[in-house]
């Protein structure tokens, strides 16, 4: 009788346990993932291989866990004009007031070249599992995982002078 009291909050807590290890983990492997990305473009490697804003998708994804779907990541990489702008660009993007919001249809890749300020975001969809404790962010039962990398990019000789590519 006294297990049957305590089997529902036990799984309950378990469940609530596992999905949040779950998400903290994908986390921590986007932004860790991200950051080892972009790396190339802060010292021009994907640049001067003329890397495409598929292929960046790619090698983040080669590095999240097998769960987590690549078809629900989303790229940001956009030049800004100085410091400043990288915080104001998380305030149009509906960051600052803690929620995540979705990279949208203006997302960019751009191909940067010496010395710019860069800021690289994405964003991950999550399916939330139990629905116990970790609410939905949207109507279609997942959450959003965010990491963000801004940094300048390292002189490297970019060919063909100061002409940033992007791509929407």
């Amino acid at each position: 009788m006294e297990f049957a009291l305590l089997v529902v909050p036990f799984f309950s807590l378990v469940f609530v346990i596992m999905e949040s290890g779950y998400q903290l983990f994908v986390t921590s492997t986007l932004d860790h993932s991200l950051r080892v990305e972009s790396r190339q473009l802060q010292i021009g490697a994907a640049q001067l291989a003329g890397m495409s804003a598929d292929e960046f998708k790619n090698k983040i994804c080669k590095r999240l866990p097998v769960m987590s779907a690549c078809d629900n990541l989303s790229v940001d990489v956009r030049v800004v004009d100085n410091w400043m702008k990288v915080t104001d660009r998380f305030r149009s993007s509906g960051l600052s007031d803690r929620r995540l919001a979705p990279i949208g249809a203006d997302s960019e890749f751009c191909l940067v070249t010496d010395n710019q300020i860069v800021l690289v975001r994405t964003f991950l969809k999550l399916p939330v599992i139990s629905g116990f404790w970790l609410v939905s962010d949207d109507a279609s039962g997942s959450r959003g995982v965010t990491a963000n990398h801004f940094f300048r990019v390292e002189p490297f000789g970019a060919p063909g002078g100061n002409s940033v590519k992007c791509m929407s």
